[in-house]
């Protein structure tokens, strides 16, 4: 009586994963009303690397009367999955024993599916509602997916990293700096004790060069201060929505004062919303937002919200929006010039790109150029993109009181390093309305 299973199973798994980390051609789904009655979910059965688990009301296990070579019981010698069931299934909204409209459940699917091709540790995945067997108001969803390439390799601003994704199976990630101006490293849990719960920690030694860019703990370039240590703790409210505290330090040796100390309670928010057509891209939108409070300077905090999103307009062509605000009290401020994804990139000086208090929009459309393979499983995919930003500021420098504003256009080019890289550089050039130039390079694939 296993036989319907395991077709439907092996055509799963036989389903085209490439190493590119993108979606398999989209597959003919059975398209139900939203005006359908509710059905519950019985099962989720979860393909890994050719191992099948199945979880329902009672137990999260492997299947162990699945056939060798595609269910629990696997061949001897054949290496266990390199993602557990548990990390694969914390991607995916659903539950069993829940009830689900028909058209919810298949979104919550394909949102699912979207999630694990992000996360970048996976080279395919398939979220598929099978249809029932028996019980016409039960559904099975079999999530099917093969693990990807789990090494980190790339760099930024004078400073080389490497790493490993997915450690132990589980969405726990080390990394490891190492350069003229950035030497350290961090530790993340993403799903601790097999819980909703984030855990982090990392310390960083900034020299002999000084960190360019705005410490975590400050929002401000770094100065003088050239050590770091941060904490991360939080949870997932659900798989796109995180809420946490970060706790940090930055200090120097052999100077006077004590070190500067940040609690910043923050979240974020980032979507995934998928069309009634399986074949289109999926829109992205997000938020975060973020406050910082310093222990021993009660004087001083700040707070800073933002929202984006990417909306695909065909196979090659995208738009971008980001739109963000913050205001500050106190010592410490805003950086306008160097901050990534939040720059007005454009020929103003450093300091008149500091704000006690500020609102930003940008809007960018991207397109596709090329998709190179450069061998030994490395592409890089090259976008083209136009900008324009504005912000109106509160000067944080120079004495200066009021609102002003700033604007910059320009074009620019992207190099994309995917799996297993994972380096992205952002070229750009850019006027103001007063015709100064400013060319940016920055260690980001865009908003």
């Amino acid at each position: 009586m296993r036989f319907p299973h395991k077709l439907l199973l092996a055509a799963a798994l036989l389903t085209g994963f490439g190493g590119s980390g993108k979606a398999s051609p989209p597959d003919p789904r059975h398209a139900e009303t939203s005006g359908s009655a509710e059905v519950l979910l019985a099962r989720i059965r979860v393909s890994v690397d050719d191992t099948l688990y199945e979880w329902t009301t009672s137990a999260l296990q492997p299947m162990e009367t699945a056939s060798a070579g595609i269910g629990g019981a696997r061949p001897e010698g054949q290496k266990a999955p390199a993602l557990t069931p548990g990390t694969v299934l914390s991607f995916i909204d659903l539950k069993p024993g829940r009830r689900y409209r028909p058209d919810d459940l298949e979104r919550r699917c394909r949102e699912g599916e979207a999630r694990l091709l992000d996360s970048a540790l996976t080279y395919g995945a398939r979220v598929t509602v099978l249809p029932p067997r028996r019980a016409p108001e039960t559904r099975t969803v079999l999530v099917t997916v093969k693990s990807g390439f789990l090494w980190r390799f790339g760099g930024g601003n004078a400073y080389g990293t490497v790493g490993k994704a997915a450690v132990g199976g589980e969405r726990l990630s080390v990394r490891l700096f190492a350069g003229w101006n950035r030497n350290g490293t961090e530790i993340l849990h993403q799903r601790a004790g097999g819980l909703p719960l984030v855990l982090g920690a990392g310390a960083f030694f900034d020299a002999p060069g000084l960190w360019p860019l705005p410490l975590d703990v400050t929002g401000l370039p770094p100065q003088t201060r050239v050590f770091e240590a941060s904490l991360t703790q939080g949870v997932y409210a659900g798989p796109d929505l995180f809420l946490g505290v970060d706790e940090g330090a930055a200090f120097s040796l052999g100077t006077e004062g004590s070190p500067l100390l940040s609690v910043q309670p923050r979240y974020r928010f980032e979507s995934f919303l998928v069309s009634r057509n399986p074949g289109d891209a999926p829109v992205r939108a997000g938020s975060e937002g973020r406050l910082w409070w310093f222990p021993g300077r009660e004087d001083s905090a700040k707070a800073e919200v933002s929202a984006w999103v990417r909306l695909p307009l065909s196979e090659r062509l995208a738009a971008a929006a980001k739109g963000a605000a913050g205001a500050s009290v106190g010592e410490f401020g805003f950086d306008l010039f160097g901050a990534e994804d939040r720059s007005v990139r454009s020929g103003y000086a450093f300091d008149e790109l500091q704000a006690r208090r500020f609102g930003y929009a940008s809007a960018e459309g991207r397109l596709l150029v090329a998709d190179l393979p450069l061998g030994g499983g490395i592409s890089c995919r090259i976008e083209a993109f136009a900008f324009a930003d504005a912000a109106v500021l509160e000067r944080f420098r120079g004495g200066s009181t009021g609102m002003r504003d700033a604007e910059a256009f320009g074009s620019g080019l992207r190099f994309l390093f995917d799996s297993p890289v994972f380096a992205y550089f952002s070229l750009s050039g850019g006027v103001n309305p007063r015709l100064e130039p400013r060319f940016c390079l920055s260690g980001t694939a865009g908003y």
